[in-house]
């Protein structure tokens, strides 16, 4: 038995005592999950967060609760061996109520800032379709900057910025950053964009002033299809090219760049030419990775999901695909709308919870007053109960449904259990990788020892 990465000793500690003494019978919990390989069985239990490589002989100790194995003892108090009837379902929830309430609370810190909702790209699937197109004003900018400095503490803060294109009004992000580094405060930050602008004296101003680590930067097809769908207000010049430059500008800068492909049953094809282009395009080009997602609605819809592996398995023959991984500590909110450290600020100063559905029900508040920020956390945490369905997912250790989230359904299809266990098996192999990569290169250090 080989450990790649070891238990949340957090959510060890809450789960009631099992010993040997105590167990009689019983088989495999269903949050492990196993994946054959050349050098055994990688085993990921996904409510502990124990990834291990097993030899084929623990493996079928494993599987079969051979009592006389030496492994026994540790599967049985690891939960990786439930009696017949053990809850995973129920035993998930009480484990992540019990890890919330433990949780130290910790102030508002991270904030997604949108300084305009306009954009210079008119993409026919923007989910701010028809959204009035507003910019943030200095003095907005300004009582946002104080916000921030005064509900944050101690944190550093963390600053997701977002649209629109925020690039559009790079001023505001400026007067922003001016201010809080004029009040010597922390920060790191940032962006979604569809890089157009990212060039130049742009880019050297984002890492030097916006503290700016990261950027997604969103590819839609080769030079013809990705000009076509984008449909930038420009008349002239070739946007594809002017991207790609700037990707590899901004890469070499030190910006990590990730490369979204939106994929649809119309232009998969195209974006399998794409990946092609950018293996070569891409040689030599420093933390620049890529990655394809479906379209907002096409959950449902077999053929997107056709289109989306073919464009996976085509990243992955090019060597670009940005290599994925499996969670090493148990979630606890779904994502910024579920939580009290993170909010969303429109260009108006208006506080509200989601990025992506600004207009759901009033903003809450203000850049000048957050009194109503738990009660909207509150409703927005609540979620749909799981069901029996959710056994037969990878994901079901991590996976909360919010009921108020437009894209979240009561139960997930068929379609989307299996894309997520796949993933999940996927991300297994790719952290097997990484370990192994790790293991050579400290064999190797030690030899030159």
């Amino acid at each position: 038995m080989k450990t790649i990465f070891d238990e949340s000793s957090s959510v060890l500690k809450v789960l009631p005592k099992q010993t040997v003494q105590s167990f009689h019978g019983g088989r495999v919990a269903r949050f492990v999950i196993r994946e054959e390989i050349p050098e055994g069985v990688l085993c990921y239990h996904a409510l502990l967060k124990i990834f291990l490589l097993l030899t084929k002989e623990e493996d079928a100790a494993l599987t079969n609760a051979d009592q006389t194995a030496p492994s026994f003892e540790f599967f049985v108090s690891r939960y990786f061996l439930v009696s017949e009837n053990f809850d995973e379902l129920k035993t998930i929830g009480e484990v992540r109520s019990v890890l919330q309430l433990l949780a130290p609370k910790k102030p508002l810190h991270r904030f997604t800032i949108l300084p305009t909702t306009d954009c210079n790209a008119r993409c026919f699937y923007c989910f701010e379709a028809g959204c009035k197109r507003e910019d943030m004003s200095p003095e907005t900018a300004k009582c946002t900057a104080d916000f921030l400095l005064n509900v944050s503490g101690d944190s550093e803060i963390k600053i997701h910025w977002f649209g629109g294109e925020p690039l559009y009004r790079s001023e505001v992000i400026d007067l922003i950053s001016e201010r809080l580094t004029a009040a010597g405060k922390n920060f790191t930050s940032d962006l979604v964009t569809n890089g157009y602008l990212l060039r130049g004296a742009m880019i050297e101003k984002a890492v030097r002033d916006w503290h700016v680590a990261s950027a997604q930067i969103t590819l839609d097809g080769t030079e013809k299809v990705y000009n076509r769908r984008k449909a930038y207000i420009y008349k002239t010049g070739n946007p594809f090219e002017t991207v790609l430059q700037n990707v590899t500008d901004a890469a070499k800068a030190g910006i990590r760049i990730d490369l979204r492909l939106n994929v649809d049953a119309k232009n998969k094809d195209d974006l399998v030419d794409l990946a092609g282009i950018l293996k070569e395009r891409l040689k030599g080009v420093p933390d620049v990775g890529v990655y394809a997602r479906m379209l907002y609605g096409d959950y449902e819809d077999p053929a997107a999901y056709e289109a989306y592996y073919r464009v996976k398995e085509a990243l992955e023959e090019a060597g670009i695909q940005r290599p994925s991984g499996i969670p090493r500590k148990l979630y606890l909110n779904r994502c910024m709308a579920d939580t009290e450290e993170a909010v969303v600020i429109l260009p108006d100063g208006s506080l509200c919870s989601c990025e992506h559905f600004s207009e759901i029900g009033p903003a809450w508040g203000s850049v000048g007053d957050r009194s109503a920020h738990r009660a909207t956390v509150l409703q927005w945490s609540e979620t749909y109960p799981k069901t029996e369905q959710c056994l037969e997912c990878a994901r079901m250790a991590d996976c909360i449904r919010l009921r108020k989230c437009p894209v979240v359904h009561e139960t997930c299809s068929l379609l989307e259990r299996e894309q997520r266990t796949k993933e999940m098996r996927e991300g297994m192999r790719s952290e097997y990788m990484r370990f192994k990569a790790q293991e050579a290169a400290g064999r190797e250090t030690a030899q030159k020892a």
